[in-house]
């Protein structure tokens, strides 16, 4: 108000006092358009002197910041924000649209976001140039982590800004400042008038939040692309000569701490759903190779194989590699090891850096370790296997194994659940029927194989149990 001076020749064509802004909100609903349009032109040309300078400055900080392009990209953001703010929120409705000043903000906050936007691809070709090799414990690497403290940086700037607003009302910080001095005005109406207020108002205001937080998520997506993606593509390259489960552990680290940065802001949640997704994929991979080296250290991943591979129509004892002897020290190499630790060791899962996903990971493991043993159970006992006193070949029944698996303590867990992907793998293993009856050896299973192949798997709410399948694929062995 101090910089606007009415000249005497103006004042005497307009009411003495002119309206301050208490008094414009409280006009009724068509105001003398000409005042306020004499009002905008009085502030338009009183601000025009200070453009040049501000422009000048502002470019100077702008060069400034450009040196240091880690804290200079959230400044530089920081600084677009707040031009930004006055630009379509604060000043809008205060001055002429062809204002001087209204003009020279718009061209500085165009000046910040198309160097703000320079720096993010000179980061970018950086670390894409020379992605940093994975550590030896699998964590995330540096640049990682500086590029998300950088991310968050910005996030929390945007989260509480006003700018997001402008794209559905550039006015609706006035009115939100008009309507909060309106409802104190209003404070003294009757209580009833003012309940049936409070719930359109509520239901209202969902409405609008909702809307505005899809405004805000588009709004801020092409700074999120241009942030995550060169830095999801770095990991992928730098995890390009790990082994698959290396590489497996190593990019469900790197995603699982982008994921948990960017989850509490709401116009993430397209880029979270997708980075859970990348994780569930990786995570599958990871319980395959873990499962698989388990079967392959202890052996008996050679004779789940032979099992499902063999063309003998013969008894399965009498197949090479799958004679008693042959089976007895895997499985007690298996037990023991089993028994000696209280539990599989899993050294890939627990380079898992965050606890829910390496239990997930290792609970997983555990329950195709299960399958496994139950397939591999049901082909001894079936007595047209021809194995002579099967329990001394076997000391645990599936039940008893998945018990000293620990399989029971984690039914009721809600963490403990099982992509569905993930439990494709029971079908690795072909089974036999357990019930060694002739009719169903006669009915199309051929040496005894018998009319369906049993395999462990997930009931509902985790209960195990055991089914029965006539076809069944391999990817472990």
């Amino acid at each position: 108000d101090s910089l606007i001076t009415i000249n005497s020749n103006e004042k005497s064509n307009k009411p003495d006092d002119f309206p301050d802004e208490e008094k414009l909100n409280s006009l009724p609903p068509n105001p003398d358009a000409e005042a306020l349009n004499s009002i905008r032109r009085v502030l338009s040309n009183s601000f025009e002197g200070i453009c040049r300078p501000f422009k000048v400055r502002f470019e100077q900080v702008l060069l400034s910041e450009t040196g240091v392009r880690g804290t200079g990209v959230v400044t530089i953001w920081k600084l677009a924000n707040l031009i930004d703010f006055y630009v379509n929120v604060s000043l809008s409705n205060h001055l002429h649209p062809d204002a001087p000043l209204y003009k020279a903000l718009k061209d500085c906050k165009d000046s910040a976001m198309k160097q703000f936007y320079h720096l993010i691809k000179e980061i970018a070709d950086e670390l894409l140039t020379h992605p940093p090799s994975p550590p030896s414990s699998l964590s995330p690497p540096h640049a990682v982590h500086e590029a998300m403290n950088r991310l968050v940086d910005i996030m929390s700037t945007y989260d509480t800004s006003f700018v997001p607003q402008l794209e559905n009302n550039p006015s609706s910080f006035s009115t939100t400042l008009s309507s909060s001095s309106s409802s104190s005005s209003s404070a003294s109406s009757s209580s009833s008038s003012s309940s049936l207020s409070s719930l359109s108002s509520s239901s209202s205001s969902s409405s609008s939040s909702s809307s505005l937080s899809l405004s805000r998520e588009k709004h801020f997506e092409p700074v999120l692309s241009s942030m995550l993606d060169p830095l999801l593509q770095m990991c992928n390259l730098s995890a390009t000569r790990l082994p698959p489960a290396d590489m497996a552990v190593y990019l469900i680290n790197c995603l699982s701490v982008i994921q948990n940065a960017i989850l509490p802001y709401s116009f993430s949640g397209k880029r979270v759903e997708m980075i859970n997704a990348q994780i569930e994929a990786h995570m599958d991979t990871l319980v395959e190779e873990e499962t698989s080296n388990i079967l392959i250290n202890c052996g008996l991943a050679e004779k789940l194989s032979i099992l499902k591979y063999r063309d003998s129509q013969g008894p399965l004892s009498q197949v090479a590699g799958m004679e008693a002897r042959s089976l007895i020290p895997p499985l007690r190499h298996f037990e023991s090891s089993v028994f000696e630790t209280g539990t599989l060791v899993m050294s890939q899962c627990d380079r898992v850096i965050q606890e829910s996903l390496r239990t997930l990971a290792k609970n997983n493991v555990t329950k195709l370790i299960g399958s496994a043993y139950a397939t591999l159970y049901y082909a001894i006992i079936d007595p047209n296997n021809q194995y002579n006193s099967p329990l001394n070949i076997l000391h645990y029944n599936p039940d008893q194994f998945a018990l000293l698996l620990g399989l029971n303590n984690n039914n009721n867990n809600p963490s403990m659940t099982t992509t569905m992907s993930t439990w494709n793998l029971v079908n690795n293993y072909s089974g036999y029927s357990s019930s060694g009856s002739s009719s169903s050896s006669s009915s199309g299973g051929g040496g005894g194989g018998g009319s369906g192949n049993y395999y462990y798997t997930s009931g509902q709410n985790g209960s195990q149990q055991y089914s029965s399948s006539r076809t069944s694929s391999t990817r472990l062995t």
